[in-house]
């Protein structure tokens, strides 16, 4: 064997793909211009139409660009002594205290709050109140009314949507958070309201502690709107779906940690209440373990 011109071979090898990974970075209308990430006209009618055919329908609008982003790293809002001042205020009421494993259970009458290890926290009105005539608005007011006699949502606090559960006929209102115009999902304020008025909040709030690692270029928006369609595709569709919002943010989960990370995604909501989040460095499906998000 030639030892020599097999290495010349070799080294041009690695040169044409060098050169060709150059062109997908830079040449791509649909990959990195610079910092950004930029979609054009073509890119975006090819992705509606294989969307179209999947059975989604897109009226979601697209950004055309998308910056490039770092991770942030988050730490809890709320301790468990602030938590139960947010929700039972100033009270002289006895509040009975009982820790379980993972998580401590506050009651005051008919109201229980339970505060998770990870920082999650659940607030429960067990049948106190009167009957109302309920539609998505009356849902909406209830919650927020909640709200106000607790000084307001929380800061950065954004409504996203209201659905209505079709097995108990509740409504689930959602809040999400909102930080630098960037929303971080996971942080959420969710409530359910019955015929009998509100009955459940959940409360997942983070401060933003700083950004970590280097700044990265994000993948399209078509991209994961692609990733979502692949797996919706073969799903039970009673109606038809539509993706009626697609944002870039951040996901994660609590955690039971002073602080973490969390990751770039692009967060894409059908009509219908579901929610995928889709790694925006990866194109990876980013799964919740529990059963804490949508």
């Amino acid at each position: 064997m030639d030892w020599a011109k097999a290495k010349t071979i070799l080294i041009l090898c690695y040169l044409v793909l060098n050169l060709f990974l150059g062109y997908r970075l830079y040449a791509d209308p649909g990959r990195s211009e610079g910092r950004l990430t930029v979609v054009d006209s073509a890119q975006l009618a090819r992705t509606t139409a294989r969307l179209a055919e999947a059975g989604i329908k897109l009226v979601a609008p697209v950004p055309e660009r998308a910056p490039a982003l770092a991770k942030i790293t988050l730490r809890h809002r709320y301790s468990q002594k602030e938590a139960v001042s947010l929700f039972f205020g100033d009270s002289e009421a006895t509040i009975l205290r009982q820790e379980e494993p993972g998580r401590t259970i506050y009651r005051r009458g008919k109201e229980i709050l339970t505060f998770y290890d990870n920082g999650a926290m659940i607030f429960r009105l067990e049948g106190n109140q009167m009957p109302v005539i309920l539609d998505s608005a009356a849902a909406r007011r209830i919650f927020e009314e909640f709200w106000v006699d607790r000084g307001g949502l929380p800061e950065g606090a954004r409504f996203d949507s209201i659905y209505r559960d079709e097995r108990s006929g509740k409504f689930i209102v959602y809040y999400y958070q909102e930080t630098d115009n960037r929303g971080i999902y996971g942080g959420q304020a969710v409530g359910m309201v019955g015929p009998g008025g509100l009955e459940t909040v959940l409360l997942t709030w983070f401060d933003v502690t700083g950004s970590a690692g280097r700044t990265r270029a994000v993948i399209p928006p078509t991209d994961a709107l692609e990733m979502v369609a692949g797996e919706v595709k073969v799903a039970e569709r009673p109606r038809e779906l539509i993706i009626e919002s697609l944002s870039l943010g951040y996901f994660t989960e609590p955690y039971n940690a002073r602080q973490w990370e969390a990751v770039p995604v692009w967060r894409v909501r059908f009509r219908d209440g579901r929610v995928y989040y889709v790694n925006a460095y990866t194109g990876e499906l980013e799964v919740p373990s529990g059963n804490l998000f949508r």
